[in-house]
């Protein structure tokens, strides 16, 4: 009678039951494939073109006064608290600049800021508004090319216009095929660097000068006939003249 009158034992309770403030697991694929994530990586991508925009810029007119401490202290600068740069951005702006043009590519380094631009604008506004793969090969080969032709055409300027990999590169060019070989081999290829990128239209002059000038036909009009004064009869019918 007594096993009979005995209650049954309650199941125990379930742990996630018991705790209600569990945090949701994260997938990261989705986190990834968000339109909130790419607008912000966009906008990201975007700012860091316009900061070395500014940071190069102010390179070009400050380097002079950046470039020693730079050189003297290294990633340490922004470490030491007395070392005082004249960058617009700052000593991130002129550790930066120093990185990407003097132990760059000189001035060809803004072509970062172009691939920055179209990343951030395509990533903002969630579709392709740029061809961000064509970009990347006119980055790649300019970041060659204009370094090396601004170091060629600039070889005794305190500034590095062509960047300590413009430099390298065109000397070993000037070793294996002398200066007047990479002279014409970089006209040739700043000269298809610039049809590659803009596809300009030549059209050949017309020299109306050599031609001898062609004879215009003078236009005489004719005479025209007098009217022939005619009389009538009561019929209506034309007199003969006698």
């Amino acid at each position: 009678m007594a096993n009979s009158l005995r209650k049954k034992t309650p199941p125990p309770p379930d742990p996630e039951q018991l705790n209600p403030d569990k945090e949701a697991e994260v997938n990261v694929a989705e986190v990834v494939k968000d339109e909130r994530t790419t607008k912000i990586f966009g906008s990201v991508s975007l700012l860091f073109g316009i900061f070395l925009f500014i940071a190069f810029t102010s390179y070009l007119f400050t380097w002079q006064d950046d470039q020693d401490k730079v050189h003297q202290f290294g990633v340490r600068i922004f470490a030491t608290a007395d070392v005082k740069v004249t960058n617009l951005l700052g000593v991130l702006g002129a550790y930066a600049a120093h990185q990407f043009m003097f132990n760059g590519f000189g001035i060809a380094a803004y072509l970062f800021c172009t691939f920055f631009f179209v990343l951030g604008i395509n990533l903002l506004f969630g579709k392709k508004i740029f061809n961000l793969s064509r970009n990347i090969k006119y980055v790649l080969v300019g970041l060659l090319v204009i370094s090396m032709a601004m170091a060629f055409v600039t070889p005794n300027t305190a500034f590095s216009w062509g960047g300590a990999v413009g430099e390298l590169v065109n000397s070993w060019f000037i070793k294996w095929i002398g200066q007047v070989g990479t002279g014409a081999l970089l006209f040739l290829a700043s000269f298809s660097y610039f049809i590659w990128r803009f596809n300009p239209q030549f059209h050949w002059p017309e020299f109306n000068w050599i031609k001898p000038a062609e004879k215009q036909e003078t236009f005489v009009p004719e005479p025209e006939a007098e009217p022939v004064k005619m009389d009538w009869d009561e019929a209506g019918k034309p007199l003969q003249e006698p």
